[in-house]
C-alpha cells in the first residue's frame, strides 16, 4: 500500500478547508442571479494541496444573461437552458458548504452573493488576496489570471467557477511555498506582528514545503546601438514622433556624452522603471522614500489595527525581498496601504551611482 501523504499542521484537522467561486450574471445580488458554482474541498500535505472531492454545476437564470457576460466566463446560453434553476439545489450546496472554511481570491464577493440566496456560511474565510498582498508586494495586479500567468501556470478555463476555485488553490500553494523560502530573521518578525491578528491563514504560514524562488523579472531589452544617432546641443528643444522610444535614444545619446546630465521625464514610475534598470541615478521627492526611524516607530506602537499590521507585514516583506528598499513607489499600494504610506515616508535617498546620467 501506498504511504499516506501527512496533513501539515497550519490547517486544523477538525475543520474542512474549500476553494470557492462563482460566476454571476452581475455584481448586485438584488438584481443579478448565480450562473454557476464550483468548489473544492483539499487538505495540505508535505508535498502541497492535494484536492480531495469537486463540484461544478452551472445553474438556468430567470432573467436574460447579457451577452458581455457570457462572453466574460465562456458559458453558453445551451448549458444555461438545460440546466436546473438554484433553489434546486440549494440544500445540496448548504449540506456541502456550510460548515467549511471558505477560501478564494477576494472571496467576500461570493460568499456574501451565496448569502443573499439563503445559503448560510460558517462565518469562517481564507482570502488569498490577503496573502498575496503582502508575500508579492510590489506585484503589480492581483487578479487571479494574472497570478497565474506571474506563476507560469495554464489557466485556459478562466472565469468558470471549477477552474478559477483550482487556480486560487494553484495560487495558495505557490505563495506559501515563497512564504518558506523567505528568511528566517523576516519570518520571525512577520510572527511577531501576526500573533494577535485573527485570520484564518495566519496557520499556512507554518507550512514546511519545498521552497520556490521568486520568478525572474522581464527586463527591458539593451539600448540598441542604432539607437546612439540623436546628438543634443544645448539651447535646442526636440520632438519626437508619437509611439517613438524617444527614452532610449535620449539615454544612448546623453550617455555617449563625457559631461553628466540631468534627464527630466513627467512621471515618477518611468524614473522608477529607469533606475531599476540601472540606466539613470534617480531622485525622489521625500514622500516617496522610506524613512527607516518612522517605520521603526509604527512598528513599535502598541495598538495597532487590522489593516496597519497588514500593511506592515507588506513593507517587511519588502524590505526583506526587494533588491531595493529606500523607494516607496516600488510597492503596490494601488489596492490597499496607500493610507499608511505618510507613516513611514520623508526619507532620502543614499547618494550612489555617481556614473548614472
Amino acid at each position: 500500500m501506498p504511504k499516506q501523504k501527512k496533513k501539515v499542521k497550519s490547517l486544523s484537522s477538525k475543520k474542512k478547508y474549500c476553494s470557492l467561486d462563482i460566476e454571476t450574471s452581475g455584481f448586485d445580488p438584488l438584481t443579478c442571479e448565480i450562473l454557476e458554482v464550483g468548489f473544492a474541498f483539499f487538505e495540505l500535505t508535505k508535498d502541497g494541496i492535494k484536492i480531495t472531492e469537486e463540484f461544478t454545476q452551472v445553474f438556468k437564470p430567470v432573467k436574460e444573461v447579457p451577452a458581455a457576460i457570457l462572453g466574460l466566463t465562456g458559458i453558453t446560453r445551451g448549458e444555461l437552458e438545460n440546466a436546473p434553476q438554484f433553489k434546486d439545489f440549494h440544500d445540496i450546496l448548504q449540506e456541502k458548504l456550510g460548515d467549511a472554511v471558505i477560501v478564494g481570491h477576494n472571496i467576500v464577493f461570493d460568499v456574501r452573493f451565496l448569502e443573499s440566496f439563503g445559503i448560510k456560511f460558517s462565518g469562517e474565510t481564507l482570502d488569498t488576496l490577503d496573502l498575496v498582498q503582502f508575500i508579492l508586494p510590489t506585484h503589480h495586479s492581483y487578479n487571479l489570471e494574472n497570478l497565474m500567468h506571474f506563476f507560469k501556470v495554464p489557466h485556459k478555463e478562466a472565469h468558470r467557477a471549477l477552474a478559477d476555485a483550482k487556480a486560487t488553490l494553484v495560487v495558495l500553494e505557490k505563495l506559501l511555498r515563497l512564504y518558506c523560502g523567505y528568511p528566517q530573521a523576516l519570518k520571525s518578525q512577520v510572527n511577531a506582528l501576526i500573533a494577535d491578528l485573527d485570520v484564518s491563514w495566519k496557520g499556512l504560514l507554518n507550512a514546511d514545503l519545498a521552497p520556490l524562488a521568486l520568478p525572474l523579472p522581464e527586463r527591458s531589452p539593451a539600448l540598441l546601438a542604432a539607437e546612439k544617432g540623436l546628438s543634443f546641443k544645448a539651447g535646442n528643444i526636440y520632438n519626437f514622433v508619437f509611439g517613438e522610444n524617444y527614452l532610449s535614444r535620449s539615454l544612448a545619446a546623453l550617455k555617449a556624452q563625457r559631461n553628466k546630465s540631468l534627464l527630466v521625464v513627467p512621471k515618477d514610475s518611468t524614473v522608477l522603471k529607469l533606475w531599476k534598470e540601472g540606466l539613470v541615478a534617480a531622485v525622489f521627492s521625500p514622500e516617496a522614500v522610506l524613512d527607516e526611524e518612522r517605520l521603526g516607530a509604527f512598528l513599535k506602537k502598541k495598538e495597532k489595527t487590522a489593516d496597519e499590521i497588514r500593511f506592515l507585514l507588506k513593507v517587511l516583506v519588502w524590505k526583506y525581498t526587494n533588491w531595493q528598499h529606500e523607494c516607496l513607489l516600488d510597492l503596490n499600494l494601488s489596492f490597499f496601504g496607500g493610507q499608511f504610506k505618510e507613516e513611514i515616508s520623508g526619507g532620502k535617498m543614499r547618494q550612489r551611482d555617481t556614473d548614472k546620467i
